[in-house]
C-alpha cells in the first residue's frame, strides 16, 4: 500500500510530473524497465489520490455543456451498445442528451463511456501531456462510469497499451495473460480466449492503478455503487510502422514504383527483386530507428495551447534569453538534409522551413507539450554567432505560427 499526496497535475523536466505520481512508489526507471509494455502491474493508493483529475461534478458539467455524439459518447451494457435513440435525440452532429432517459439507462446497469476526455477536462489533458513527454508517443484518455453490476464490455484485449486510474468507487477486474504475443489490431480472430486462471482477480479501489500491456485479456464489473475510472490509451510505434516508413522512404526510386515484372523472364524478376532488397537494406541502416522515431514523434497530435490575455501581447514582444519557446503545430520537429544546399529542412504549418545544420541541436529540444527558454536553447549551440542566428530564426517561426513565445522569468 502506498500513501502519496493527492495528485496535483504538473508539467516539467524533473521526475515529479503527473506521470511519475501515478506510478508511485515506483520510479520512472523501474516502471519503464520492468513493466512498461512487458507485464501487468497493479499499484494501490490512498483514496482520493486521483479524484482531482475529474471530479463527478466536473463530469456532470461536461455532459451538460457539450453536444457529444457516438462513437465518442456511448453507453454499453452486458457487452452490447445501448440504442442511442434511448438517450440522445437530433441529427448526427447535433445530437442532444435526453437527460432523464440517460439517467434511467445508467440506473438499469449501462456503463457510460466518453472517449478523448482529455479534450474536455484541463486536468486530464495535462496528465495526457505528461504521459506523452515520458513515453514519446500519442496519448488519449477515455472515461468509464458505472453504477450497477453489469459489465460494459465482455472479456477482451486492447490493441493499445493502457494505464487505468480508479478515480472514485470500486470495480472488480479479471486479468489474463495474452494468448498472442504483441498482437496487432487485426489479430482479434487469431487470438483465442484464455483458458488459464486469471493472473489477477480482485477489486480496484479508489486511488489504485493498473497497467495493461496490449494483448492482456480483461473484463471489469461495477460493484453496485458509483464507479469512475480513466483509461490512458498509449499507442507506441510497432515494427510494422518502422517497415512501412522504410517503404515510404524508398518510394522515390523508380524500381519501387514500377509494376512487378510478372511477365518478364525469371532472370529479370530476380534482378528486380535484388534491387528492391538493396534499397530496403539501405533504408534499414543503423540510424533508421532514430530517423523513424523522429518522424513518428513529429506527427503526434498537439493540443491547442492558448493563453489569453497575454498571448497576443507576448507574440509582438522581442525575443530575449528568458522567452519561453513552445512548438505550436507539432510535438517535435523532423529534419531532412537538403541535397546540395548544405542546409536542413523541416515541414511545419504546411511550410517547408530551411536553416543551417548548426541550429539543429537547439531545434531538436523544442516540444509541443513544454516550453524551453531561449537561454536553454542557445546553451547547446557552438558559439555566439549560432545563438544570434537561432534568435532570428525563432522570430521567423513565431511569425509563421510554428512556435509560441511566452514570457519567462528574467
Amino acid at each position: 500500500m502506498i500513501d502519496p499526496a493527492p495528485l496535483n497535475v504538473t508539467n516539467g523536466e524533473s521526475e515529479d510530473t503527473a506521470f511519475d505520481r501515478i506510478i508511485a512508489p515506483l520510479t520512472r526507471q523501474e516502471f519503464l524497465s520492468r513493466f512498461w509494455a512487458k507485464s501487468f502491474l497493479r499499484l494501490t493508493g490512498q483514496p482520493g489520490r486521483f479524484s482531482s483529475l475529474l471530479p463527478w461534478d466536473e463530469l456532470s458539467s461536461v455532459l451538460e455543456r457539450h453536444e457529444l455524439a457516438p462513437p465518442r459518447f456511448r453507453l454499453f451494457r452486458d457487452g452490447k451498445s445501448v440504442d442511442t435513440s434511448r438517450f440522445l435525440h437530433g441529427a448526427d452532429k447535433t445530437q442532444r442528451l435526453k437527460a432523464a432517459a440517460f439517467v434511467n439507462c445508467l440506473s438499469e446497469g449501462a456503463t457510460l463511456i466518453v472517449d478523448a476526455v482529455d479534450e474536455l477536462s484541463p486536468g486530464v489533458r495535462e496528465l495526457a501531456e505528461a504521459c506523452e513527454d515520458v513515453l514519446r508517443t500519442g496519448t488519449s484518455v477515455n472515461l468509464y462510469a458505472g453504477w450497477r453490476t453489469q459489465a460494459g464490455f465482455d472479456l477482451h484485449w486492447d490493441a493499445q497499451d493502457t494505464i487505468v486510474l480508479q478515480l472514485s468507487g470500486r470495480k472488480r477486474w479479471k486479468v489474463y495473460r495474452p494468448t498472442r504475443v504483441h498482437p496487432l489490431k487485426l489479430d482479434m480472430e487469431e487470438s483465442p480466449k484464455p483458458t488459464d486462471e486469471p493472473v489477477w482477480d480482485g477489486v480496484l479501489e479508489d486511488g489504485d492503478m493498473i497497467h495493461l500491456p496490449r494483448g492482456w485479456w480483461h473484463v471489469a464489473f461495477p460493484l453496485d455503487e458509483p464507479s469512475l475510472h480513466l483509461t490512458i490509451t498509449i499507442e507506441p510505434a510497432h515494427g510494422v510502422n518502422l517497415l512501412r516508413w522504410c517503404v515510404d522512404q524508398v518510394k522515390r526510386h523508380a524500381e519501387v514504383r514500377m509494376n512487378v515484372p510478372n511477365l518478364a523472364s525469371e532472370a529479370d524478376r530476380r534482378e528486380h527483386l535484388a534491387r528492391l532488397r538493396e534499397l530496403m537494406t539501405e533504408s534499414l541502416a543503423d540510424d533508421a530507428p532514430e530517423r523513424f522515431l523522429e518522424d513518428w514523434e513529429s506527427k503526434i497530435k498537439v493540443r491547442p495551447h492558448v493563453r489569453l490575455p497575454h498571448a497576443p501581447v507576448d507574440a509582438r514582444k522581442p525575443i530575449n534569453d528568458a522567452t519561453q519557446i513552445r512548438l505550436a503545430t507539432a510535438w517535435r520537429l523532423s529534419f531532412e538534409r537538403d541535397d546540395g544546399s548544405g542546409k536542413v529542412s523541416f515541414r511545419a504549418n504546411d511550410v517547408r522551413w530551411r536553416c543551417s545544420p548548426e541550429l539543429v541541436p537547439a531545434l531538436r529540444m523544442l516540444r509541443g507539450t513544454a516550453g524551453r527558454s531561449v537561454r536553454q536553447l542557445c546553451d547547446v549551440l557552438a558559439d555566439a554567432k549560432a545563438a544570434r542566428e537561432l534568435q532570428m530564426f525563432l522570430m521567423a517561426l513565431a511569425m509563421g505560427g510554428v512556435v509560441w513565445t511566452e514570457r519567462g522569468e528574467p
